[in-house]
């Protein structure tokens, strides 16, 4: 508020008003204006700290968290999460979100590495379907992809019983470079993690097909060949399973695009090569810190 110049002094031969007579009659008229302008400000003052009416809770709400980064180090140390910082409505596309230390996907909470994640693609898988929802998250550093995430989850009406959800095939692969399998049970309990190769990851299926589409807008061009590590956690009341993919190109490890089986990275190849193998072991070291927490996750 600005005020305006001072009066100029009255002359003593202008005959004095009222106001200008009593001094307790100036000092009341100062008071009523300024007792109408703290009623005019009060009210919206008083809605601005008036906090909002909070929304009705909804078990379903894809929640995501700040957490730590691990390492990729047999050393990693994850601290547990601080508390949520936005949330996604159940029903609404993951899509324009950015997520952080973890996202939930059809009821299935999936633990995130440090950083900001947004989401590439997302799938609904159809009503009463075991294929669950798709999604694929990036990490995105400028125009390089940092990290990604594949997740397929699902969350059962009903129970499902031994010939509708099997053992999981990737808990019981031999030819992949680490597995390791707590427990397989048809239509039971499911957890185990392991570490694969990706050579033709972009053609594959719809969700990697969109994902590449979508870096490709935001020119982004990833490499073609890509290591995972792979967990699956499932009950009789749902499933996930999280694919974390690094790009060994990063550590100056450089991969030809050949088929899976031919690839450098297959089990029966890399034995002889010192700089995967070491690769590897980084990754096993980071899968070993990083699965209590994806198995205590819900």
């Amino acid at each position: 508020m600005s005020h305006g110049p001072p009066g100029e002094p009255m002359k003593r031969a202008r005959p004095a008003s009222a106001w200008s007579q009593s001094a307790a009659f100036r000092w009341l008229g100062c008071a009523s204006i300024a007792l109408w302008a703290l009623a005019w400000l009060a009210a919206p003052w008083r809605a601005a700290q008036t906090p909002a009416r909070a929304a009705a809770f909804n078990p379903t709400q894809v929640v995501a968290g700040v957490a730590a980064a691990p390492a990729m180090a047999a050393a990693a140390v994850n601290p547990p999460d601080p508390p949520a910082t936005s949330v996604v409505p159940a029903g609404a596309t993951l899509m324009g979100t950015t997520l952080r230390g973890h996202v939930v996907v059809a009821g299935q909470s999936v633990p995130l590495p440090a950083g900001d994640w947004v989401a590439l693609a997302f799938f609904r898988g159809g009503a009463g379907a075991t294929k669950g929802d798709a999604a694929i998250l990036g990490r995105l550093d400028g125009h390089r992809l940092s990290g990604m995430v594949a997740i397929n989850a699902a969350t059962f009406g009903a129970r499902v019983t031994a010939s509708s959800q099997p053992p999981f095939a990737s808990c019981e692969r031999t030819d992949y470079v680490a597995r390791s399998r707590v427990v397989n049970e048809a239509g039971g309990d499911q957890r185990c993690w392991w570490i694969n190769h990706a050579t033709a990851i972009w053609q594959e299926q719809g969700p990697f097909r969109a994902a590449y589409q979508e870096l490709a807008q935001r020119q982004v061009t990833p490499s073609q060949v890509l290591l995972n590590v792979g967990f699956r956690r499932a009950d009789r009341d749902g499933f996930v399973t999280a694919l974390y993919y690094f790009d060994p190109a990063e550590q100056g490890i450089g991969s030809a695009p050949l088929i899976w089986k031919a690839s450098e990275w297959h089990k029966d190849r890399i034995q002889s090569d010192p700089a995967r193998l070491r690769y590897v072991e980084d990754l096993r070291a980071w899968g070993e810190s990083w699965a209590p927490r994806f198995f205590a996750s819900r």
